[in-house]
């Protein structure tokens, strides 16, 4: 499953880079909703004090709050970079099997040589 927002950094063909994908995904989970939700977790839980001291703990508690939205960032990567992967998993692919073909045939050309003796134009003939 995929939030509605997060589907709506990926309609569209427009080409994006890596780098721009990287900051969408972050500014859509750089809210002060979430920056409140992280708050309010310690506040409730009587962790904070009150100070700038309190930035180190509520980072922690950001980090784990971005571990709940993996699946949306994992769908987006997906989505952005599938083609990427793809093309480069599959480099190579058709020279690969056109020699695996070529190997094949030279092998069954040997077999049957073999077997039933080198092919001749005699033998060719009928």
């Amino acid at each position: 499953y995929v939030r509605p927002e997060f589907k709506e950094m990926h309609t569209g063909k427009s080409s994006k880079n890596r780098r721009n994908i990287v900051e969408e995904i972050g500014d859509k989970l750089s809210t002060p909703a979430r920056f409140e939700k992280a708050v309010q977790h310690l506040r409730d839980s009587n962790v904070l004090v009150g100070e700038p001291k309190d930035i180190g703990v509520l980072m922690r508690e950001l980090n784990k709050d971005f571990e709940e939205h993996v699946d949306e960032i994992k769908g987006l990567l997906y989505a952005n970079f599938r083609k990427d992967i793809l093309r480069v998993a599959n480099r190579g692919f058709a020279e690969w099997y056109k020699k695996k073909l070529q190997d094949d045939a030279d092998y069954d050309e040997a077999i049957d040589a073999h077997i039933n003796g080198p092919v001749t134009k005699e033998n060719n003939d009928g």
